[in-house]
């Protein structure tokens, strides 16, 4: 039995290119699009691990004498090579199957294991739950991506619902002035044919005979509007199941020059780390061996507005510039005359 997704696309490959039916015309020019449900679902779930594991990265505070090597392993590399998957590759390709990998980082290259370093990495998991021969990943349990996917195939309808209302508004509509009462059923046949020779002609930029009172409408007034609360419902839907924020899903960014985004920019950071926890880390350590690896968090737009706060202060001139610097010490955690500290 077909899959639903499957379903959902035969029945858009109906909807969106239908032959002729007596009163229809094929377009001259459609719009259709060739990538299916399945493949929409997982470019877009893949797509947003791999943004989440970008900034895994860019929160990770580590180091190692290898460090340049380790980092240029993280990402694809499409240089005439038969491996030209990174790690983020690997780990957002398993986390939407649900499967297990192993993988093996060996004289400066990460790669899948083969059968028998995947038997050996096996052994050594069995015995201590680790091994120097590589590690696995497993995402057998992983239920987010369950979720994620009866979302994004919402998205794919909605999308799908889209490229006809497209098609609808470059459509022409002919409208003939009391056509019922002139013609009978036995003449049908030739008003119709007429009709599809109008519309033929016009798409094609021919001139045409019409009566006065005919009418020729291009359909451009299509109201996508439903569609865009449906999609924004749906982004919604995946930022309450990712704890992201609804920038970070859309990728429609805060506008406003008043609008500073601290709101956005905290819950990204904090959505980001149990990612960074239960991911990043404990694949960086097992994998290249980094001992120590810290998650950074983004509070730079904290430490501005202290440094406003103080400025502000200064030019008040209300306190003395030892009270000043008083309040400063504290506010910004100064110690010892160094530049503030991170937590």
């Amino acid at each position: 039995m077909a899959s639903f997704s499957d379903r959902i696309n035969n029945g858009f490959a109906r909807l969106v290119g239908r032959a002729n039916s007596d009163i229809s015309l094929d377009q001259k020019y459609p719009f259709k699009t060739e990538v299916s449900a399945d493949v929409f679902i997982r470019l877009k779930i893949e797509g947003l691990y791999k943004r989440i594991l970008r900034d895994c990265i860019k929160r990770s505070i580590w180091d190692h004498k290898s460090k340049a090597i380790i980092e240029r392993s993280f990402y694809d590399c499409f240089e005439n090579s038969e491996n030209n998957k990174g790690l983020v590759s690997y780990i957002a390709s398993t986390m939407f199957s649900g499967g297990t990998k192993a993988l093996v980082w060996r004289d400066g290259v990460l790669r899948e294991a083969t059968k028998t370093e995947t038997n050996l990495i096996k052994k050594d998991y069995d015995l201590v739950s680790k091994s120097s021969q590589g590690i696995i990943i497993s995402f057998k349990d992983y239920e987010l991506t369950k979720i994620l996917r009866h979302y994004y195939l919402q998205l794919y309808m909605v999308n799908m619902s889209r490229t006809t209302a497209v098609n609808v508004s470059a459509s022409l509509k002919l409208q003939i002035s009391n056509l019922r009462e002139m013609i009978n059923k036995a003449d049908a046949d030739s008003a119709i044919k007429q009709a599809r020779a109008i519309v033929d002609a016009l798409r094609n930029g021919d001139p045409v005979l019409l009566d006065a009172n005919d009418r020729v409408e291009a359909m451009s007034s299509v109201n996508t509007d439903p569609l865009v609360v449906a999609r924004d419902e749906i982004y919604s839907e995946i930022t309450q199941e990712t704890g992201l924020p609804f920038a970070y899903i859309s990728g429609v960014a805060t506008t406003g020059a008043s609008v500073i985004g601290d709101a956005d920019i905290n819950r990204e950071s904090e959505a980001i780390e149990p990612y960074f926890l239960s991911i990043w880390k404990p694949i960086l350590t097992n994998l290249y061996g980094i001992k120590q690896v810290e998650y950074r968090q983004e509070k730079w737009r904290a430490l501005e507005s202290k440094v406003r706060t103080v400025a502000t202060l200064e030019a008040l001139d209300s306190l003395t510039p030892d009270e000043i610097r008083e309040f400063a010490t504290k506010i910004l955690e100064i110690k010892d005359g160094s530049q503030s500290k991170e937590k």
